[in-house]
């Protein structure tokens, strides 16, 4: 059972919380002659600045026992059973509904993120393909991509991302994710600029074969934790398939 989940492909994924430990575990111990159940990963984010205690669910059930609180996410790709999903944003303390619903078909040994965004009222649940499973292992390489879940962005900011000899710019529309994208491990320069609304940047280390989001979160004008900031989670480690061959 959940045997793929278990890190036996290519791909180490972090396995933070209890849940996916305790699964790890069953799955060790299961018996070589039942089938796999087939599962894919998945990842979910809060980045609405009003809001400190968000639920998400799946199909009606709920992905984790607590509320996400604002920047906060799951700490791991969490099993899912594959197929047509449903997935949905709601306020934890009362139970109602935050967006409307996202439908994603998840296929098995796949990762997947749910990113909410928006604020006042006004959210909406996104779902992307990570497809970690291309990642080639690449010898001083870290991969990167980032979000733009800044509220009130009409227009676009310039998002640049530089390590190294590569370097990344572009302008990001609210809402988008980039793709995942190779670049020198060492430290790495992130910026995000839209007119004088706009102008925060942050420095930070990258390890090769690790793979990270960035995300550009907060609101324009706000100050304290709701403020424009540049943070980043870690989403797994490469590992090098020829290592024991």
């Amino acid at each position: 059972m959940l045997k793929k989940f278990c890190m036996k492909s290519t791909l180490k994924l972090f396995a933070v919380f209890s849940l996916v430990a305790i699964l790890a575990t069953s799955c060790l111990k299961s018996s070589d002659n039942q089938p796999a159940t087939p599962v894919a990963g998945l990842m979910a984010f809060n980045l609405a600045p009003d809001q400190n205690s968000m639920g998400i669910r799946l199909n009606g059930n709920n992905l984790t026992n607590q509320p996400l609180s604002y920047t906060n996410y799951t700490g791991a790709y969490l099993p899912i059973y594959v197929g047509d999903r449903s997935a949905w944003a709601f306020d934890y303390s009362n139970g109602a509904p935050l967006t409307e619903e996202t439908k994603f078909s998840a296929a098995a040994d796949q990762y997947y993120s749910l990113f909410v965004v928006g604020s006042d009222s006004s959210y909406k649940t996104l779902v992307t393909t990570d497809n970690l499973d291309s990642l080639p292992f690449t010898a001083g390489k870290a991969f990167v991509r980032y979000i733009n879940a800044i509220v009130d962005t009409t227009t676009s900011p310039e998002v640049i991302v530089a390590g190294g000899s590569t370097s990344y710019q572009q302008e990001v529309s609210f809402g988008q994710v980039s793709a995942f994208q190779p670049i020198d491990a060492g430290d790495i320069a992130v910026s995000v600029k839209a007119g004088t609304t706009i102008d925060k940047s942050r420095t930070f280390p990258v390890e090769a074969n690790k793979i990270y989001t960035v995300l550009l979160v907060g609101e324009p004008g706000a100050a304290g934790n709701k403020a424009v900031d540049i943070k980043y989670v870690v989403n797994g480690t490469i590992q090098d398939s020829t290592a024991h061959q």
